[in-house]
């Protein structure tokens, strides 16, 4: 609402302000000489110093903005309109006006962007307030049936015997990340058992990044999660937040297991994507997972996933003693500026 009201001051002034007024040399009475046009910035800025100080403006507003506090971007942005409103009012040369009202434009655009991201953002904290709840008073039953076969236990066999060292390295990852990553599961009625998809996906690495640049605890590739609401740009990329990566990933693979059915080929199309495995299904007339032709990637994923699922239900049974629970706690701290990371850490 406090956004909303905020355009709105800014058109009005807008409408105050509609245009520069022309402008008239003193000296001959006829409008401002055409070679203005050719000025570089630099040397517009010399001639018209609050130019300069009116862009340098804009991108410590527009810098604000993409470091997540709209509140200061805002503040800025509206105080920047005045002064720009203020400066076509002195009735400018026809080549300052035209970069004023360039500068006028660029500052509406960067306030609609942060309405639009404080509805977004609103939204999104009411949902992950109401999930929760949900999460603290509702357990999914279900199970993941895991299918024995020789593909199965090949990867069981792999992961106790030649690929151990890494299994319990995967294993005491999910003691520190089980206590996060399940409650999101469940609030969004998935069975906890797709933790281990996260395992044979990074091996619970937050900042793993694949040959083809998935990246994060999920893997997702940039244009995917951007779809899935996180943000990916040069200042954060949240595939690498375990939190906000597993509400995506648990909502991709709900739109998934609506799509196919079951989870196999859920986590088939997680691994190739939905239309890979619909395309499979409709030219192979089987939705079968163990009899479709698929990339032998993806014929070896969910096998292997059967495996870390298997292990990871009942460790000590395959030798992997030890394994507990240290479940990474924090708190969510709201800070009203940029801080140094350095200074945040040493205060933790």
């Amino acid at each position: 609402m406090r956004g909303r009201l905020k355009i709105f001051l800014a058109s009005t002034l807008l409408f105050l302000f509609p245009a520069c007024f022309p402008y008239i040399s003193e000296k001959s009475g006829e409008s401002e000489d055409v070679s203005y046009n050719t000025l570089s910035h630099d040397q517009m800025y010399a001639l018209y110093p609050q130019l300069l100080n009116l862009q340098e403006r804009l991108d410590e507003a527009n810098a604000w903005y993409y470091l997540g506090n709209t509140n200061i971007a805002i503040d800025l942005s509206d105080r920047l309109l005045e002064d720009i409103a203020r400066m076509k009012s002195t009735s400018p040369a026809p080549f300052v006006c035209n970069h004023l009202d360039s500068l006028e434009n660029l500052v509406v655009v960067l306030n609609q962007h942060i309405v639009e991201e404080e509805s977004i953002n609103d939204w999104n904290f009411h949902m992950s307030a109401v999930l929760d709840s949900i999460a603290l008073n509702h357990v999914v039953e279900e199970e993941i049936e895991i299918v024995h076969n020789w593909q199965t236990d090949y990867w069981v066999k792999y992961f106790t015997g030649k690929g151990r060292k890494f299994f319990t390295k995967w294993l005491q990852r999910v003691g520190v990340y089980r206590g996060i990553i399940e409650p999101i599961l469940v609030s969004c009625d998935l069975p906890r058992d797709l933790v281990f998809l996260s395992v044979i996906e990074s091996g619970l690495n937050l900042n793993a990044r694949s040959n083809v640049k998935a990246t994060g605890p999920w893997q997702f590739m940039a244009g995917t999660g951007r779809l899935f609401g996180l943000r990916i740009n040069w200042w954060i990329d949240e595939r690498k937040d375990i939190v906000a990566s597993t509400y995506a990933a648990a909502h991709y693979l709900s739109h998934l297991h609506n799509l196919f059915g079951n989870w196999q080929l859920a986590l088939a199309a997680y691994n190739s994507g939905e239309y890979r495995v619909a395309g499979a299904i409709s030219r192979q007339r089987t939705d079968d997972y163990w009899k479709l032709n698929l990339p032998d990637q993806t014929r070896w994923f969910v096998p292997k996933f059967m495996a870390a699922l298997e292990i990871g239900r009942n460790p000590a049974k395959y030798g992997f003693e030890g394994i507990v629970d240290s479940t990474l706690k924090f708190d969510v701290v709201r800070i009203d500026k940029s801080t140094d990371l350095r200074i945040i850490a040493k205060s933790a």
